[in-house]
């Protein structure tokens, strides 16, 4: 009930907010509107997840995304600029309901690029990497993998402890490898966006974005799979215990 009061609150907030910008702004306008709000969720398997766990990841990443350009987009005359990820470009194990948001949020951008072109306002998607964020922080990762145990016990047993904290400890060290501080790199492609003469439909930014994961996105996907298989094989993960037979409570 508090959940959905603070929706209530937020949206009635909102198009309190456009209604005064059209009062205000209703010969000139906006230039832009620019969506970059996003949560993590919890993550893990999808066998450690619940339908709960997409909804509430969706209903930022995906239904605010949403809400935001319905509410500002008779007042746009030029662009609007929507942060995706690279998870909504190729999907990452472990990342359900993050990834799901994330390619719907992308079909959205692609739908309406088409539609609202006809009125001379353009759509920019931004595709970044893994960047130094609240998003990617240890704290709030971490968040996310205690909330997958409280699925249910056979699901534990099926897994095992040793495979959920070996995919735990070579999350954090993934995400500490392949993490940027060069957070100027997302602000600078959101100006571009809104400000060039010329800008792009699309923008990877990072260098995983770059020359990892949309190189990855077009191959084939068996190789796509291959290649997923032999990460797993070098960084050395555990077969579920339901598949090795070695089964270790929690």
């Amino acid at each position: 009930l508090l959940l959905d009061k603070i929706r209530f609150l937020c949206k009635r907030s909102l198009f309190g907010f456009v209604d005064t910008a059209f009062e205000t702004r209703k010969i000139l306008g906006l230039h832009g509107v620019v969506n970059n709000a996003g949560v993590l969720g919890n993550t893990f398997f999808d066998d450690f997840l619940t339908i709960e766990d997409y909804k509430r990841t969706a209903d930022v990443n995906l239904w605010g995304a949403i809400r935001i350009v319905q509410a500002f987009k008779p007042l746009v005359k030029g662009r609007i600029v929507t942060t995706t990820s690279i998870c909504g470009r190729y999907a990452l194990m472990g990342t359900g309901p993050y990834t799901v948001s994330k390619f719907a949020l992308t079909g959205y951008c692609d739908t309406i690029r088409t539609e609202l072109r006809l009125f001379g306002v353009s759509v920019h998607v931004l595709e970044p990497g893994f960047f130094t964020t609240h998003l990617t922080s240890r704290k709030n990762v971490e968040v996310g993998f205690l909330a997958a145990l409280s699925c249910p016990e056979e699901v534990k047993l099926e897994y095992g402890k040793e495979f959920f904290y070996k995919m735990r400890k070579k999350t954090f060290w993934l995400l500490g490898l392949m993490s940027s501080r060069q957070i100027n790199h997302v602000t600078e492609a959101y100006y571009h966006a809104l400000t060039a003469v010329y800008p792009r439909a699309r923008y990877h930014v990072g260098w995983d974005s770059i020359l990892v994961f949309t190189p990855l996105s077009i191959f084939p996907t068996e190789l796509q799979d291959l290649i997923t298989r032999i990460l797993l094989l070098v960084m050395k993960i555990p077969s579920p215990a339901l598949v090795s037979q070695k089964v270790k409570s929690f």
